[in-house]
């Protein structure tokens, strides 16, 4: 018999055995058998090895109409933790979450500089401290993701962030080194559409995801798993070209998307045109409400903006479901109509477009369900998380 052949079947069904019970949330033996279309011998050496590494526990009895009642299986959610973490280009955020996806813990920092050595030591310093008061767990904090806003090669190297002006460094090693867990480095926006295809979007087999932040990115989901092109750049659609010799770019082109687009640049806008020093969301939103003709103004065309790239990415990727991750857009009155109202082409349809309600954790949580499916060796991901 070849050994190699059988434990890559084990392997597949325990991947199998384990998803489902995941995604059911609470699932006996015998549907298992039925749903993985696996017999229940098969099921049963898996599930007790399962219940063996405490990674599934034996829950509750459910209501049967005679008989015996069935054993409900779920998995051990707090049997492990994974640190999720967003490195944008002023602030560090990190989230701790079980595995069920529910966060247990969450903090955000301000970086006191953009020296990439800096960072990396300010950062080993941080987990160090911030994983020091933790729930007991069988097998602790068993990964961390790191949220790049910007290049990240396959290899996980960060190839290039505008924001901070890094090129070719690695992140990974060092922070591995000085906290002995693995670490999975991936782009921002990436981290965003896995997010947003493990709480929410499930059955979509294409996913896009927009997210506008200090920057314009998109990560795309293709069959439960990150696109991410020849060399890991793909969707890097925040420098594309929307405005022909428009304004300079940090990235060294002209009229990128990105500065027409993103949340950074309505801000800076209204900053300028009401003279007011600082402009966030708050201020958006209590500007609007007061119907200030010059924040509406920029507020209409930075949606104009917005939908002019998002048309052309339609056009080229042909999307089932668009998702827009964005801090502003949530509270904006009929922004979804408005975004569509500026979607004429023809060429290519999609099937749903909506605003994320995860908001600025999206990536962070991404970051942690990245650690999850990692430690758990599986394929899909299906949660449904609990927000702070």
């Amino acid at each position: 018999m070849d050994t190699r052949g059988a434990t890559f079947i084990k392997k597949m069904n325990r991947r199998a055995i384990l998803e489902k019970i995941i995604e059911k949330q609470e699932i006996s033996r015998s549907d298992l058998s039925k749903i993985t279309n696996l017999n229940k011998v098969t099921v049963s050496s898996q599930v007790a090895s399962l219940l063996e590494e405490h990674l599934i526990i034996e829950k509750q009895y459910a209501e049967s109409s005679g008989g015996r009642k069935p054993i409900l299986l779920t998995l051990n959610e707090n049997a492990a933790f994974t640190l999720g973490i967003d490195l944008d280009i002023k602030t560090l955020t990190f989230m701790l979450c079980n595995l069920k996806g529910a966060v247990i813990k969450k903090e955000q920092w301000k970086l006191a500089n953009v020296d990439f050595d800096d960072v990396v030591n300010e950062m080993i310093s941080l987990i160090q401290s911030f994983l020091k008061d933790i729930p007991a767990s069988k097998y602790g904090v068993v990964g961390i993701g790191i949220g790049i806003h910007g290049i990240v090669d396959n290899d996980e190297t960060i190839a290039f962030t505008p924001g901070h002006h890094w090129s070719n460094v690695n992140v990974k090693q060092p922070i591995e080194q000085a906290v002995n867990i693995p670490v999975v480095v991936e782009n921002s926006t990436n981290l965003c559409a896995l997010a947003e295809n493990v709480v929410s979007d499930h059955e979509a087999d294409n996913l896009l995801c927009i997210s506008s932040f200090s920057g314009v990115g998109m990560g795309l989901i293709v069959h439960n798993a990150i696109y991410k092109g020849f060399h890991g750049y793909a969707g890097e659609v925040g420098h594309m070209i929307i405005v022909p010799e428009g304004k300079p770019c940090r990235c060294g082109n002209k009229g990128c998307w990105e500065l027409y687009a993103s949340e950074k640049a309505l801000y800076q806008e209204i900053s300028e045109s009401t003279k007011r020093e600082h402009v966030d969301r708050d201020v958006v939103l209590a500007l609007i409400e007061a119907g200030d003709e010059e924040t509406l103004k920029k507020l209409d065309q930075f949606i104009y903006y917005f939908s002019l790239g998002l048309n052309n990415i339609i056009n080229s990727y042909n999307p089932e479901t668009i998702v827009i991750s964005s801090g502003l857009m949530p509270h904006l009155p009929n922004i979804e109509h408005k975004i569509q109202s500026h979607l004429h082409s023809k060429i290519s349809h999609y099937k749903t477009l909506k605003i994320s309600n995860l908001g600025k954790e999206a990536c962070a949580l991404g970051a942690c369900f990245i650690g999850i499916k990692q430690f758990l060796e599986i394929n899909t991901l299906k949660l449904s998380a609990t927000k702070t």
